[in-house]
């Protein structure tokens, strides 16, 4: 039976890297969806990234949503995001970038084909390691960073990925043979 990883961006943060209140709302809607679109114990598994925001989003999603009853909080996953990813992919030139208009998905052109394709891999890696956690047909829910969800979802064949919103997801799915794919929710 296939997994299936549902990979949000995290919810809106505020000035001091936290989730804002706007940011709390966001995250407690989308727990509350997947209480409407998973019922009781459909998530088995959560996977944040070391940075606060994401530990903070999961904590809003889950608190009193019963898709979460029965779910399984991994340690932090690094990979997808961590202070010194973001050292190294915030640049002068990506900032830069941003700043006329490009998403943060596309400002990372501004790097070398070494360094995305290190990025690739370090993502496909704990994308795997996820996978690897959970067994045959079980559900995970991860709170991530925007611009390396949707890197990786390219990576794995979304052709139109984009950087996310807050809270927006990509789904990305592991055969039983490993092959993993990536596409929209089928809630979007």
């Amino acid at each position: 039976m296939v997994k299936k990883l549902n990979l949000h961006r995290h919810a809106d943060k505020s000035p001091d890297n936290h989730i804002s209140v706007t940011g709390r709302r966001q995250a407690k809607d989308e727990g509350k969806r997947y209480d409407r679109t998973y019922g009781p114990d459909g998530v088995q598994h959560i996977f944040v990234s070391p940075l606060i925001r994401t530990t903070e989003t999961a904590y809003a999603m889950i608190s009193g949503r019963f898709a979460f009853d029965q779910t399984a909080v991994h340690n932090a996953v690094t990979g997808l995001g961590d202070d010194e990813m973001f050292r190294q992919m915030v640049t002068a030139e990506f900032k830069d970038a941003v700043s006329h208009g490009a998403s943060n998905l596309d400002a990372l052109s501004v790097h070398s084909d070494e360094f995305i394709a290190d990025l690739i891999a370090r993502g496909e890696m704990a994308i795997r390691a996820m996978f690897d956690a959970m067994l045959d047909g079980q559900l995970g829910v991860g709170l991530f960073h925007d611009p390396t969800i949707p890197m990786l979802a390219r990576h794995f064949g979304l052709t139109d990925a984009r950087s996310l919103n807050s809270m927006e997801a990509i789904t990305f799915r592991c055969s039983p043979s490993g092959v993993i794919s990536a596409t929209w929710p089928s809630w979007k």
